[in-house]
């Protein structure tokens, strides 16, 4: 049997998810035969990194990270997982006492799985090119990580809370320093900066949207200025411990935006009211839009997603969506008006399903 290289387990926690925690997760997915992760966030999820290249879940319970030599040493600080496998594609010389195996992601997987007897995995999603040489594997594609991190747990909410209660003081802070000469990118720059004096990352690049660039929900900023500006959309997030908040902000001056602005509101509102355990989140995207009236045909993408590692996951809201509202999910609720070429408004809060009521992240 090739080498393999081994760290001890060194701690009991990954930050606040404890070692148990990771371990139920890799025990479940266990249970229906050996499991390969390759997703970044999938990965944090079971192995507490995203250090790792691909994590191996065996019929047994075992777990295996296999990472890129270089990133080696940082998957044995940051994950609970006891048993690693370097691999380098080509042979150079290893530094004294180091181990590691020589050849291609998918070529040391397959001599792991072949030493162990597994000629039949579920998967995430393997790239392409892994899939390929892997062809003497049956493969099955599985949602069932994404299933399970669409649940949180109480550990989880928490780290929740702590980003959006960090973004909102974020959002206070850079609104009030606001001056005219200022352009997205330097308003986007001051956001990320207040985010992470914070010591914490921002979930994803923000968006900043003066007048009608504000009309794209999903711009990017740029150079025009906030002199003279009469609407002004703030799509911001802060990420605790991988986990991420999203919130939006308009801020409009014309009476006829104001009443928009209270319309958006409004339906947040209505949908939250709605909102109960076992409804098809479908028809939360039709309470909104019934909410916005003659606006509903403004409102142009879903109405929310799920929250979590990624700031962009499971539950999904929207038309055409068969994801029902369970207890632990966390998502946002983000109705929107957009006349083109001119202005948007979207309001956007993180919402949470607990104890079967939903209520604001706080």
């Amino acid at each position: 049997m090739a080498p393999r290289n081994t760290f001890l387990p060194h701690f009991a926690t990954v930050g606040m998810i404890d070692r148990e925690t990771y371990a139920g997760r890799v025990e479940r997915l266990a249970g229906k035969g050996p499991f390969l992760a390759s997703k970044p966030e999938n990965m944090v999820y079971l192995s507490g990194t995203d250090a790792g290249f691909m994590m191996l879940v065996t019929g047994e319970g075992d777990a295996l990270l296999l990472v890129s030599r270089m990133e080696a040493e940082r998957a044995g600080r940051e994950s609970w997982v006891s048993e690693m496998i370097a691999f380098q594609r080509g042979k150079v010389p290893l530094r004294d006492g180091e181990m590691c195996r020589f050849g291609s992601a998918a070529m040391v997987l397959g001599e792991v799985l072949e030493e162990r007897g597994i000629d039949g995995l579920r998967h995430d999603g393997l790239p392409g090119k892994v899939a390929s040489e892997l062809s003497s594997v049956k493969l099955e594609s599985s949602s069932e990580i994404e299933e399970m991190r669409a649940i949180k747990t109480p550990a989880e909410i928490e780290l929740i809370e702590e980003a959006r209660r960090v973004i909102g003081d974020v959002y206070e802070e850079v609104s009030s320093e606001l001056a005219g000469d200022m352009s997205e990118l330097a308003v986007a720059g001051m956001i990320v900066s207040s985010i992470m004096s914070r010591d914490v990352e921002s979930s994803f690049d923000p968006i900043v949207a003066f007048d009608e660039n504000s009309a794209l929900p999903h711009g990017k900023p740029g150079r025009k200025r906030l002199s003279g500006a009469r609407t002004m959309l703030f799509d911001i997030g802060a990420k605790v411990e991988g986990y991420c908040s999203d919130i939006t902000r308009t801020v409009v001056e014309t009476p006829r935006a104001m009443e928009e602005l209270e319309v958006v509101k409004g339906a947040i509102e209505d949908v939250a009211d709605a909102l109960e355990v076992g409804m098809r989140l479908e028809d939360a995207d039709a309470v909104a839009r019934e909410s916005l009236g003659d606006n509903a045909t403004l409102m142009i993408h879903g109405l929310g997603h799920g929250l979590g590692l990624a700031v962009h996951e499971g539950p999904v809201l929207a038309a055409g969506s068969e994801d029902v509202l369970r207890d632990g999910m966390v998502f946002t609720i983000e109705p929107g008006i957009y006349h083109a070429g001119k202005y948007g408004i979207r309001w956007e809060d993180d919402y949470l399903c607990r104890n079967g009521r939903v209520g604001p992240v706080l």
